[in-house]
């Protein structure tokens, strides 16, 4: 029986925390020949940190719901957004990721920079106290993001790949902390994981679990995985 009332008395808790957090906001941001859109998740007014998330190939920034609110309760501000040509961020021809050519992968990374831009601007973050997350073609762009910005504080890649539609895994100039969390069973995850201990010079955390599937599928079965993330950047923006 007191099983079951400290069980009560921690969903209780978690609701409280949940329903006081601020509500997350749409936003707009400018980028060449379209708008970005993205959705942000405010920390508390004392918060001076934040993590951008930037979802894989084909998805949309739905996929970050609930790993952005548990960074916002920990007191991080988050924000997610739609690639160009994904969920609402789409040009006025209605380009979609299906029909993406080369020049439209590399027009990725330069929406990302104004997506960081926006955050410095509006959020009052410096890069070395901003985060990136992204997974599969959206983690190789958040390390490229960061090869463009090297003070970015740390990025944390979930399921990356060598070379993902053209998009390279590069970490030349960029050298502070990367995180990688994926399955063993997803071989060109691991082979990134592998080639990041050969030539990254800077700190690497690597996670490989065994469970077989996607690493959406590992959230799910490694409830940690969110408090493990949200621990690693309080880490960085605290040195």
């Amino acid at each position: 029986m007191r099983k079951i009332v400290w069980g009560f008395l921690l969903l209780a808790q978690l609701w409280a925390v949940e329903y006081s957090l601020p509500a997350p906001q749409r936003v707009e941001i400018p980028a060449d020949g379209l708008t970005i859109i993205g959705t942000y998740y405010p920390a508390p007014a004392t918060s001076n940190s934040a993590v951008i998330l930037i979802h894989g190939l084909g998805r949309n920034r739905g996929d970050w719901n609930d790993l952005a609110r548990y960074l916002q309760k920990e007191g991080i501000t988050a924000l997610s957004v739609d690639l160009r040509g994904h969920g609402e961020s789409v040009d006025a021809a209605g380009l979609g990721w299906r029909a993406f050519t080369a020049e439209n992968y590399a027009a990725l990374l330069a929406d990302l920079n104004a997506v960081l831009s926006f955050a410095g601007r509006n959020f009052n973050v410096k890069p070395r106290q901003t985060g990136l997350i992204g997974q599969g073609l959206g983690a190789n762009l958040a390390l490229q993001l960061a090869e463009r910005n090297p003070q970015v504080a740390g990025v944390v890649l979930l399921s990356p790949a060598p070379d993902y539609k053209g998009v390279k895994l590069a970490a030349d100039k960029y050298q502070k902390s990367i995180y990688v969390i994926c399955s063993q069973f997803e071989k060109l995850s691991v082979e990134a994981d592998e080639y990041l201990k050969r030539n990254f010079r800077g700190k690497l955390k690597s996670d490989v679990y065994d469970y077989s599937g996607t690493i959406i599928s590992i959230f799910r079965q490694k409830f940690t995985l969110p408090s493990n993330i949200s621990v690693w950047f309080k880490q960085l923006f605290a040195d």
